[in-house]
């Protein structure tokens, strides 16, 4: 029996469903049930892999109940699969288009599937979005304090801050009792928090949102931190490189705070950047440098299962 790949083509409502090579589709709404529907379906069908793109969160539900039923399932970046459209020729784009493109995309390129997470990894990740959610909020508070000149506005926006730090701070020793109460999150925060220039809340969004770390190589972990040196050159154009803004931006935004304070508190980081300037690097390129260095250290640190020596 021919094994298919699945392409879903996911909103807020609705899944819909393609089958390649069978070329058969099906629609689902996108819930308990529908996707209960959809695995009870997909058991008649030899299935080789589930591929989805991300869409914020949409795709949570139906990941996490495929993968806890056995399948392969790659959610891929929609960037990825619009230049595959488009390299296809196709004009129209309709939901079921859209699903057997990204069929077609899991048949002929073969994405890494997602690792299978746990319970605990889930609302591990769940806990560090809304944190961030809630940081974005006070930044924006904040901002417009600076701007506000009425005096009630002032001290309403103030109140407003005030009450999204408890929030926050809520949500950290939240996140902080669900690392404690399994061992091996909390072996990797002790290590994490040993590094000079990461602090608890680094530690925090690298475990929430990395849970690669220390399972890959270092080209792979720099490639999914968003922090890869990417060379730039075309016909006669000077060669150079220039940071290749993919992967997770949340963890390249945590490794840029890092290395601003690693510079001056971490004695590798602060001789490394120092020597890139004496090189003539700018200062963008060296602080790049040493975001690098710094996840490579983290992934080898974890990896070995060792804290951080001068």
């Amino acid at each position: 029996m021919i094994k298919n790949f699945v392409g879903i083509d996911i909103s807020e409502e609705k899944l819909d469903i393609c089958l390649y090579p069978d070329k058969t589709y099906k629609q689902y709404s996108n819930n308990k049930q529908g996707i209960s529907s959809l695995k009870q379906y997909l058991k008649k069908h030899q299935i080789e892999q589930i591929i989805m793109e991300a869409t914020g969160g949409l795709e949570s539900l139906c990941v996490n109940t495929l993968q806890d039923a056995g399948y392969n399932v790659a959610v891929v970046n929609p960037a990825l699969i619009c230049y595959f459209r488009k390299s296809l020729g196709y004009k129209a784009k309709t939901d079921l288009i859209d699903s057997e493109v990204i069929a077609l995309y899991g048949e002929k390129m073969h994405p890494q599937n997602n690792k299978k997470t746990s319970k605990e990894e889930r609302k591990l990740r769940e806990l560090s979005a809304r944190r961030r959610q809630l940081v974005s909020m006070r930044d924006g508070e904040r901002n417009r304090l600076r701007r506000v000149r009425d005096e009630y506005a002032k001290e309403d926006i103030q109140a407003t801050i005030v009450y999204l730090n408890e929030r926050i701070s809520k949500i950290e020793e939240m996140i902080i009792e669900l690392i404690k109460n399994q061992k091996d999150k909390k072996e990797i925060f002790e290590i994490l928090n040993s590094i000079p220039g990461f602090g608890k809340i680094i530690s925090l969004t690298l475990i929430g949102l990395l849970p690669e770390l220390g399972n890959l190589n270092q080209k792979q972990i720099v490639s999914l931190a968003g922090v890869f040196p990417a060379n730039v050159e075309s016909g006669k154009g000077k060669t150079h490189k220039k940071m290749c803004f993919s992967g997770r931006p949340q963890i390249r935004s945590a490794l840029y705070l890092g290395a601003l304070v690693g510079v001056r508190y971490n004695s590798f980081l602060h001789q490394k950047y120092n020597d890139l300037l004496a090189k003539g690097k700018t200062k963008k390129v060296a602080l790049g440098a040493c975001m690098r260095k710094l996840i490579i250290i983290a992934n080898s640190m974890v990896k070995e299962k060792r804290l951080w020596h001068e």
